[in-house]
């Protein structure tokens, strides 16, 4: 008799694990959103305004559980890192909604970019 309730309790078992498997694929993933309202004023530096520097900055942000940025690193240059620079500080500066999983806020990268365009005035 104990070996027949040992059988069902292997049995319970590997079905518990099946059944765990199958929900963990079906994980909701929901990534951090930027609240714009949030953020600094973008600004152009000043000597890249005067040195007439153009480019995009694409930015890689460390965004914690409550939506903060803890860290920024430069995914893809402009070419100048002045821009760079001011492109990380803006985007420091900003708060998110935090990423989830399943509902639960999680620790996530978010990339972000910013296009530095002189506007020319007529």
């Amino acid at each position: 008799m104990a070996s027949s309730k040992v059988k069902f309790m292997v049995l319970a078992f590997a079905l518990g694990v099946h059944a765990n498997a199958d929900e963990t694929s079906k994980e909701e993933i929901v990534n951090a959103k930027l609240i714009s309202s949030s953020c600094i004023k973008p600004f152009y530096p000043k000597d890249s305004l005067l040195n007439r520097e153009q480019g995009a900055s694409l930015i890689n942000l460390h965004v914690d559980l409550n939506g903060d940025v803890v860290e920024a690193k430069v995914q893809e240059s402009s070419g100048f890192v002045a821009l760079d620079e001011a492109a990380i500080k803006i985007f420091s500066s900003c708060k998110f909604s935090p990423a989830t999983k399943n509902g639960e806020p999680v620790v996530s990268w978010k990339e972000l970019k910013y296009v530095w365009k002189i506007n020319e005035k007529s």
